[in-house]
């Protein structure tokens, strides 16, 4: 049993959309989906009030400690925050400049989801471009995490409070995202380019087997 490829590409934005969505959404709205994470084994540490774990998301972050478990605070876009080790009264600053890029995933989700639309509305070359858009879109926002989580790596790392950081799983969420966005643009061309035998000159390009 074949599977019909608009359909197949047409479900893989559909799927891109729903991972883009809950990425938007993010920590603290969602715990599981931040930007960046640190986290410390050993909870004896020296960052105020024993914390143990810190979630980086879109809207606000998530903090747990031995003291009051996980507690997220809802901050609204941009929003800063403050390291200090109360051994050595070394602090550190991350400012809402580098957390206010993050939104790049709400506009990303809304490409996403107008070429589902468009895919389903048959016009493919249309939805093609803005399936690849919304990838361009999706790799900005990727990026502005990646520099984040930088940021946030060395600004700790300056205090030697230990613990490790890494990106949190909206960032990976997002490389499906932009994987999904790719294929399925080039997918669509393919399906056009197969129902109605030619594609605009500018685009023929993009497809083997076009001089």
């Amino acid at each position: 049993m074949s599977i019909d490829p608009k359909k197949a590409f047409t479900i893989a934005l559909g799927i891109a959309f729903l991972l883009s969505f809950f990425v938007s959404i993010g920590a603290p709205n969602i715990r599981s989906f931040d930007n960046v994470r640190w986290s410390i084994d050993n909870a004896d540490n020296a960052l105020g009030l024993f914390l143990t774990e810190l979630r980086l998301g879109i809207w606000g972050f998530c903090s747990s400690s031995n003291v009051e478990g996980m507690t997220c605070d809802r901050t609204g876009l941009g929003y800063g925050f403050f390291f200090k080790n109360i051994l050595t009264t070394a602090s550190s600053t991350i400012t809402p400049a580098w957390t206010r890029g993050l939104v790049m995933s709400v506009p990303a989700t809304a490409f996403v989801l107008a070429a589902l639309v468009v895919s389903f509305s048959g016009n493919l070359i249309i939805a093609a471009l803005l399936s690849w858009f919304s990838g361009a879109v999706t790799l900005i926002f990727m990026a502005i995490n990646l520099a984040l989580y930088s940021h946030v790596k060395g600004a700790i790392g300056d205090l030697r409070i230990g613990g490790d950081t890494h990106l949190g799983s909206g960032f990976w969420m997002s490389l499906v995202v932009l994987i999904l966005c790719v294929v399925s643009g080039f997918g669509l061309l393919f399906v056009h380019r197969k129902e109605h035998k030619n594609l605009p000159a500018f685009l023929n390009k993009f497809l083997p087997g076009n001089a």
